[in-house]
């Protein structure tokens, strides 16, 4: 039967499509059914995804940022969705139901509802019919005309491909995505190279090189992505993918050639300027890095992770109290994001605003109990002088993510500094240090990485090797204020006391914190110095002379 067509237009609306859930007898269903629900709301958003004029958000980002909050209306306000579409997919042996509803969230309003019978054997005649039937429903001139790619599978292949996509949906959960792998896997070896296997497989090994952050599996996306462009070079999401692959293999060129192709495919994806100004800032290119985070919040000004990527651009450079108000709006637009909550700690932390930093440390980990948070929230009891506090954080980061080098790295100064610790110091920092070596090795354009390596070479009193990490970090990217800070410390363990304090000078012109400068136990002597004590007078009258943040729209 026909849909019941909104009673107006959603030009211009942003529509975020739910995972579709798996109904009927609960003995009946079972995860594959599950998966395949998912699978067909991940399809569903790829068609939709071609209607001219609809931001779409596909299941992936709108599980990902709706998060576990039950109610609609306030889970679509903390992702900027207009509307939300749901579905359910009901099974019975071969047949199948597929119903939807398409919902405006503020007023509770349902605009739109259909449903279709299909059989399991003929997926794509389905799967036509949901997609004709959606558009109908969005009333947007032109959309009439949007049909579904072609699929290069067999029915029994579709559905297994569809399961695939429905379990790599749970990208958090590594048994889901190896399952995901295996589906996608099996049908490379009963079907043949084809580029939509090859394009999920790439996603799905990404995926679990992001669990793992084993080199493998970054080699194997990068296998399946290119096989899947030379198969179909017009894909945006494989396009995509590659830039993200290049650009965590440090080869920066190649990622910005690919996320502009990407863009030129799909102009009006967020996540492709943000990509970009990522690339942008890990060169120092902070006028770029802006300027692309600056579109993706023009493109999405209801989009939360544009927000974040332009306050981490204003950070970056030393500008902490401008990267307050795009947080702010992080939040404001996401109250229970723990991520915007801890940077925005991050943020008061620079600026010396210990109580206030505190308060967003806890509210980012009563919301998610999360590494970062731990972090921050140790660093901050560190430079209070609550050493055994901040042990305790850093040891609850480190249980949560044991390949973060960061982690160890922080663990290692806290330990270095507390008296009993010193041996436990050295281990810590020999783990970070081979964690930081082999992430450099996949990456080595990192140059927040290799000034963090500097760091604690030198912190293990190995001179050289810290002086060459620092000579790499400030080549790659000789404004960030991060590498040059740590470049103090490089030098002044290495006994080059004059370099030490031109470093410390440009750190602070660069904008740098002065609660780090002023508090670090490693930087007493040089704040001795008549010309380290000088500069830091100039550094506390620069940042009392800052003015706050405008509350412009960012």
């Amino acid at each position: 039967r026909p849909a019941a067509h909104a009673r107006r237009g959603t030009t211009g609306k942003c529509l975020a499509v739910l995972p579709f859930t798996s109904v009927g007898a609960a003995e009946a269903a079972g995860p594959h059914d599950e998966a395949f629900a998912r699978g067909l709301a991940e399809t569903l958003s790829v068609g939709l995804a071609r209607v001219p004029q609809l931001h779409l958000i596909p299941p992936l980002y709108a599980t990902q940022l709706m998060g576990a909050d039950a109610d609609l209306r306030t889970a679509a306000r903390k992702i900027g969705a207009h509307l939300v579409l749901s579905g359910a997919v009901l099974r019975a042996g071969e047949r199948l139901r597929v119903s939807y509803s398409l919902i405006e969230p503020r007023r509770g309003e349902q605009l739109a509802a259909d449903s279709l019978d299909g059989s399991a054997a003929d997926l794509f005649a389905l799967e036509d019919a949901l997609l004709a039937s959606v558009v109908r429903s969005l009333r947007i001139e032109a959309a009439e005309r949007v049909r579904p790619a072609a699929v290069a599978l067999g029915p029994a292949s579709h559905e297994q491909y569809l399961q695939a996509l429905g379990y790599l949906q749970r990208i958090d959960n590594e048994a889901s995505v190896d399952g995901g792998i295996r589906l996608l896997e099996g049908l490379l070896a009963a079907e043949g190279d084809t580029a939509l296997v090859h394009a999920a497989l790439g996603r799905a090994y990404l995926r679990k090189y992001y669990l793992r952050m084993e080199p493998d599996w970054k080699a194997k996306a990068e296998a399946s992505c290119r096989m899947a462009l030379a198969l179909d070079p017009h894909s945006a999401d494989v396009v995509a993918t590659l830039g993200r692959l290049h650009f965590e293999s440090g080869h920066h060129a190649e990622a910005v050639e690919a996320t502009q192709r990407s863009l030129e495919l799909r102009p009006d994806d967020p996540e492709a300027l943000i990509l970009l100004s990522r690339i942008y800032e890990s060169e120092g290119k902070f006028a770029e890095a802006e300027r692309a985070a600056q579109q993706a919040v023009a493109l999405r000004p209801d989009y939360w992770r544009a927000h974040d990527r332009l306050a981490l651009v204003y950070f970056r450079q030393g500008r902490y109290d401008r990267s307050t108000q795009p947080w702010r709006k992080v939040i404001e637009l996401t109250p229970d994001n723990a991520h915007g909550h801890c940077n925005l700690g991050a943020a008061y932390f620079q600026l010396g605003r210990f109580d206030d930093a505190v308060a967003e440390y806890r509210r980012s980990l009563e919301v998610l109990p999360n590494s970062t948070a731990y972090l921050g929230m140790g660093t901050v009891l560190f430079f209070q002088g609550r050493q055994a506090d901040a042990l305790a954080m850093y040891e609850k980061s480190v249980a949560l993510t044991p390949r973060d080098a960061r982690s160890w790295g922080n663990l290692a100064d806290a330990q270095r500094w507390t008296p009993g610790l010193e041996a436990k110091s050295v281990e810590s920092f020999d783990r970070a240090i081979a964690l930081m070596r082999e992430h450099l090795a996949g990456n080595p354009k990192d140059a927040e990485g290799w000034s963090r390596l500097a760091k604690w070479l030198a912190k293990r009193g190995w001179a050289s090797e810290s002086l060459e990490a620092i000579r790499r970090a400030l080549e790659l990217a000789p404004r960030n204020a991060n590498s040059v800070a740590r470049a103090i410390t490089v030098y002044h363990l290495a006994g080059e006391r004059e370099r030490a304090l031109e470093h410390l000078e440009a750190a602070v012109q660069a904008g740098y914190g002065m609660v780090e400068l002023q508090g670090d136990p490693e930087l007493e002597e040089l704040r001795k110095d008549p010309r380290g004590r000088a500069v830091l007078m100039e550094g506390e009258a620069r940042q009392a002379r800052m003015e706050p943040a405008g509350m412009e729209e960012e």
